[in-house]
């Protein structure tokens, strides 16, 4: 009698350690939806990484132009005479930065709006834009240098 009623709970414990057809088509479904998801939030993280590396990279290259800039305007062998746009021609190139282009745009301007073209007034606003991407993406820093003797 003992082996009659072991055989059904036998068989209850076989159908309840297996999974139905239709439980593994549920989870079939439901990683099909979740791991495309996933890996679609991994690659948008990495394209904003990349687009945040670039950004930083383009805003030190613009910085870099304007020290040196701002160097030249103290500097005792050139000085504020030498910030003309002839000295600091555009850089379709950079070493160590492939990609990255760099040109910077000297205009002595008026002081009363810092916009207006103006000469002899001491006053120079300097621009200097970073290109990146086959010039699809770009980065501006706009400067103020004054001279006042």
């Amino acid at each position: 009698m003992a082996a009659q009623s072991e055989t059904p709970r036998r068989l209850r414990w076989a159908r309840a350690a297996g999974f139905t057809l239709l439980e593994l088509v549920i989870v079939t479904i439901l990683i099909g939806i979740a791991v495309p998801s996933i890996l679609l939030l991994f690659e948008m993280a990495a394209r904003s990484n990349y687009q945040t590396e670039q950004s930083a990279i383009a805003t030190n290259l613009a910085n870099d132009k304007l020290e040196q800039i701002s160097g030249d305007k103290f500097s005792a062998l050139r000085g504020w005479d030498y910030l003309v746009p002839a000295n600091y021609p555009p850089e379709p190139s950079i070493p160590d930065f492939p990609g990255f282009e760099r040109e910077t745009l000297i205009v002595e301007v008026s002081p009363a709006d810092l916009i207006t073209p103006q000469a002899g007034t001491g006053y120079r606003r300097v621009t200097v834009s970073v290109f990146w991407n086959g010039r699809g993406d770009h980065l501006e820093i706009p400067t103020l240098f004054t001279h006042h003797p």
